[in-house]
């Protein structure tokens, strides 16, 4: 997760659910350098998520292109000194694709690795809740989301876009493409 100040950066937004599918977006208190409903747990940090004693936290990704994607991560309590534990999901828009339950002092955590297919607009949240009491619930979570493969379609318009940027300019250039990708380079050199 690349933590920022504004919403949407790098595809992620900071944002609570109590349940369904709306997930209204956090604050951003500069004060406290950290994401909360106004002030009040829940709340989002660089390192830590804290839902609070009614509605959850939850640390939301949107998909920017089509393929398929491995998320890594690892939930581990960040106050063992009180609290009761948390409930930690993850889910593809309302499917749960895994979740764990963090004990009080469950410094080691729960960790995942899953793979799946998305879509352009897919959502994957990453939502902490409360047990019994949200008091030291603060909970670590700094999942990783990678493209494994990307569908051909993304590619093409990714290459049409390359060819564009390439054909009106004269600079040299380096290609970054998925592993499984056929980069085709054509054209010339141009002295001045």
């Amino acid at each position: 997760t690349e933590f920022s100040s504004t919403q949407g950066t790098n595809n992620w937004y900071y944002t609570s659910w109590s349940s369904g599918t709306s997930y209204p977006r956090l604050i951003w208190d500069a004060a406290t350098s950290r994401w909360s409903a106004s002030g009040a747990s829940p709340f989002i940090t660089k390192v830590m998520l804290h839902p609070g004693a009614t509605t959850n936290a939850a640390l939301r990704w949107r998909a920017s292109q089509a393929g398929t994607i491995t998320v890594t991560g690892k939930a581990y309590d960040r106050d063992p000194s009180c609290g009761d534990g948390v409930t930690v999901q993850l889910f593809k828009n309302a499917a749960l694709l895994w979740s764990a339950t963090v004990n009080n002092g469950d410094t080691t955590g729960q960790s995942h690795t899953i793979t799946s297919a998305v879509v352009v607009g897919d959502a994957l949240s990453f939502v902490v809740n409360a047990r019994g009491n949200s008091q030291c619930d603060a909970t670590g979570w700094d999942p990783v989301i990678g493209y494994t493969e990307t569908s051909a379609s993304t590619l093409s318009s990714n290459a049409a876009a390359l060819a564009l940027s390439l054909s009106n300019a004269l600079v040299s250039a380096v290609i970054v493409a998925p592993l499984n990708a056929v980069v085709q380079v054509l054209g010339g050199v141009f002295y001045q």
